[in-house]
């Protein structure tokens, strides 16, 4: 019942070219069955890389400044006790 949106669409396009139409049904439900199961996991999947992405520039930028400052001996006095 969940798959009619998916074959109905399916057998349309099956029928412009002139076919029954059965066999775009069964693609067009089998299409929207993976399309249903598949989504959700993309999305997870672009959201983890997205933040990974995110969290890793700014700690690679701030350790990337870190070091320029130390190496230039304008580092915080934190950083310095830290060294010492």
């Amino acid at each position: 019942m969940s798959n009619i949106l998916g074959a109905a669409i399916g057998a349309a396009i099956d029928r412009r070219d002139g076919d029954s139409g059965i066999k775009g049904l069964v693609v067009g439900a089998l299409t929207q069955r993976v399309l249903i199961t598949a989504l959700p996991i993309i999305a997870s999947v672009a959201v983890a890389w997205y933040l990974k992405r995110l969290f890793s520039s700014e700690s690679s930028q701030s350790t990337s400044e870190a070091d320029a400052d130390q190496k230039s001996g304008k580092g915080s006095s934190k950083m310095k006790a830290a060294a010492a």
